[in-house]
């Protein structure tokens, strides 16, 4: 029993990690590179585009929010990721999307931990600090630059 456990707890922190660093590398290569462009992923685009526009409104909320589309998405991912692989990867994968979630949502209300200030300083200027809740992975890639408090 105590095994089983353990094997699913390790499952969920490679889940948790590895969405994290698609999260990363969508953010990247989707959101603010040249894979945005094509057709598939255009809207994906734009979507961050608009948040991007909008990030110090007063109505922000409004442009954190995932659309229908991209909630089923998501959970077809974690539903099969739980049959294919296992489901302690499917509950590392949803662990993350429930922090990234709360954290996003509460670096656009004015947080300013450590983690709300390396998001902020990614949209001015938008090529750095593409990590949304572990900015190890932009160091990792070369990607981090220093906020300003």
């Amino acid at each position: 029993m105590l095994n089983e456990i353990v094997i699913f707890a390790a499952w969920a922190v490679v889940g948790h990690l590895v969405a994290a660093l698609v999260l990363y590398l969508n953010h990247r290569f989707v959101f603010h590179g040249r894979l945005g462009r094509l057709p598939l992923l255009r809207n994906t685009r734009k979507l961050h585009t608009r948040h991007h526009q909008h990030a110090f409104d007063d109505r922000v909320n409004e442009f954190l929010v995932t659309p229908t589309w991209g909630k089923l998405s998501l959970g077809t991912l974690f539903f099969t990721s739980a049959f294919i692989i296992t489901a302690g990867f499917a509950f590392g994968l949803l662990t993350f999307a429930r922090v990234y979630g709360y954290r996003h949502l509460i670096t656009h209300n004015g947080d300013r931990s450590k983690f709300a200030l390396h998001h902020m300083h990614h949209h001015h200027p938008a090529h750095v600090n593409f990590a949304g809740v572990y900015p190890i992975f932009d160091c990792i890639f070369g990607t981090h630059e220093d906020y300003k408090a």
